[in-house]
């Protein structure tokens, strides 16, 4: 069975455009325009549920977590993130150095913030 990360967005259409674009693959499932979810790696699935639908209602408003992708090396960092940004991807962090890597993030419409990273060496 797939772990599922799920992401309360606004409007699934809307959601589903932008990682269609971003992920280059179709959603595995879309029900009724207020839930869809997408394949990641290895029995894991990126799901995006209307906050509307969603019962119970959450609380609290806020990016206070990220979705991280791991790439191999900068050269393929350097690629996602130019076709992330092609994509219309909002960048609140350009190619950057730190502690535990080589890194950029970009933005969703709802303002989740996806990661993508080198992990450093030793």
């Amino acid at each position: 069975m797939p772990v599922f990360t799920i992401l309360y967005v606004e409007s699934v259409e809307r959601s589903v455009a932008f990682y269609r674009a971003l992920l280059g693959i179709d959603p595995l499932e879309l029900h009724a325009c207020v839930f869809a979810s997408f394949p990641l790696s290895e029995g894991a699935c990126l799901g995006l549920w209307e906050a509307s639908d969603v019962e119970p209602r959450p609380s609290g408003t806020g990016a206070r977590t990220e979705l991280c992708f791991g790439v191999p090396d900068r050269a393929a960092l350097e690629a996602r993130c130019a076709a992330w940004a092609g994509a219309g991807a909002t960048v609140v962090q350009e190619l950057s150095v730190m502690s535990f890597g080589d890194t950029f993030t970009v933005t969703d419409p709802d303002g989740h913030r996806l990661r993508v990273m080198v992990p450093r060496q030793g």
